[in-house]
């Protein structure tokens, strides 16, 4: 991976404070920093709604697929979310759960 890779994790906001905290942690940690942003994103629920919601996006510079992949997982477990997207650069990845 080179420093021009960006791996993201999107949390629903609805997860607890102090698990994206820690995501952040984990990031700065490792990489040195991050940056968040908030945005509007939606899914289909089994009876064929339309659910949106706010998530906040947590890009790490020069993360690598492992990093951001073991991340969603964790992010996954410790929240009630069935699904956490995560990418690497411009691909785009899901976690069921």
């Amino acid at each position: 991976m080179t420093d021009e890779t960006v791996g993201r994790v999107v949390i629903p906001t609805a997860v607890e404070e102090r698990i994206a905290r820690t995501v952040k942690k984990r990031g700065a940690d490792k990489f040195g920093g991050f940056t968040t942003y908030t945005a509007d994103g939606g899914w289909v629920d089994n009876d064929g709604n339309l659910v949106e919601e706010t998530v906040e996006i947590i890009e790490f510079a020069g993360a690598d697929e492992t990093f951001v992949q073991s991340t969603a997982n964790w992010v996954q477990e410790k929240s009630d979310e069935t699904a956490v997207m995560w990418s690497v650069s411009e691909q785009t990845f899901g976690f069921e759960g």
